[in-house]
């Protein structure tokens, strides 16, 4: 029998504003799926329940029924989002070259 190697992982999620301002971040094992991390930080952060309450959360097409999440897909919509992919680059460059 082969040794196989294991790979751990982190879900690291990113709150920001259409400027790509950061207002929260938290993470979570890989192992957890992006709504049910989300739901697990709003129980537990008054800061994000501020937040979605203040100024709502888009999300693509992954956190549709999550009650906490305006899903955005028109066109338009996606182009707003890609401050936020834009931001999640960033987050994982920084990762690659702090190692």
């Amino acid at each position: 029998m082969r040794f196989e190697e294991m790979y751990y992982g982190v879900l690291v999620m990113v709150v920001c504003d259409s400027e790509g301002v950061v207002y929260d971040l938290w993470f979570h094992p890989a192992s957890y799926h992006e709504v049910r991390s989300l739901r697990i930080r709003y129980r537990k952060s008054k800061w994000l329940r501020f937040l979605v309450d203040r100024f709502g959360l888009i999300g693509d097409r992954g956190y549709r029924g999550c009650e906490y999440v305006e899903v955005w897909e028109s066109k338009e919509q996606k182009g707003i989002r890609q401050v936020v992919e834009s931001v999640n680059s960033q987050i994982k460059l920084f990762n690659r070259v702090s190692r």
